[in-house]
């Protein structure tokens, strides 16, 4: 099992998005990194928004129903990006944790959600529904590997 962070791409489908959220992840030390039910890793817009970072981390194509199961016989550690939860500036972080974002309309689904231990969210000011899912990711990601410093 993996002795890094990761991260959990819940059924993203712009291959923009998911590009850029890999290559924060590896930026912030997630090694590994699990498209669930996502654009595919081979989409020629991902390769380029990862400029090149694919190639540094371990990238696992599987299916919810095949992650869940891994998550729970591996008692993984997830927390999950929505905007009702604790805000990420103010949250403690020990030991190796997973970030699931979700989907662009929906967030993090259901299968997913259950899985999670915490929700993290991202202050910001009145009026303003939500970020993209790839600047939330590289927010959070971001959090979370300064605070090992």
């Amino acid at each position: 099992m993996q002795k890094t962070n990761f991260l959990v791409i819940d059924s993203l489908q712009d291959p923009g998005n998911v590009g850029t959220l890999i290559r924060t992840a590896v930026a912030c030390g997630f090694k590994h990194i699990y498209l669930l039910d996502s654009v595919k890793v081979t989409n020629s817009k991902l390769v380029r928004s990862s400029v090149g970072t694919i190639f540094n981390a371990k990238i696992y194509s599987t299916s919810k129903d095949k992650f869940t199961k891994l998550a729970k016989n591996n008692n993984l550690v997830i927390y999950k990006a929505d905007m009702y939860g604790e805000n990420v500036f103010k949250a403690k972080f020990q030991g190796i944790v997973g970030v699931a974002i979700g989907n662009e309309g929906q967030g993090v689904s259901e299968k997913i959600s259950n899985l999670c231990s915490k929700t993290l969210s991202i202050p910001m000011e009145k009026g303003v529904e939500s970020l993209n899912a790839a600047i939330s990711g590289a927010i959070i990601m971001y959090q979370i590997y300064a605070s090992t410093f």
